[in-house]
């Protein structure tokens, strides 16, 4: 929700463009470390990164890919491994339509 998430910077664009170039740089490692606890069936470890993922895309009001991240969040700590697989195919999916749209919002904002 982009007027969500600019309300939360009270107009300070400058802030909430570095938000977004910030998570763009950390997403593949957050993506990553889900890949790996997940091969590793590590339920635990999956908790605590789909925590992470989770946490970050709150940042950006993005309320699909928080409910996604919470569901397999959920899978981690229950050890369903198979759901949390079907659950990080769907936030793959979430993240990418996401990303998108920051890109286009950071080029709509590009500093000249």
């Amino acid at each position: 929700d982009e007027r969500a998430f600019l309300a939360n910077f009270q107009g300070m664009e400058d802030l909430a463009r570095d938000t977004v170039v910030s998570f763009l740089d950390t997403l593949p490692q957050m993506l990553k470390d889900i890949e790996e606890e997940l091969l590793r069936q590590d339920g635990q470890r999956l908790m605590i990164a789909a925590h992470t993922l989770k946490g970050a895309v709150s940042n950006l009001y993005a309320i699909s890919a928080h409910e996604i991240a919470w569901n397999l969040e959920q899978t981690g700590q229950s050890s369903k491994f198979i759901e949390a697989t079907n659950c990080l195919r769907k936030l793959k999916d979430e993240i990418d339509r996401l990303k998108n749209e920051l890109e286009q919002f950071l080029n709509e904002r590009s500093v000249a």
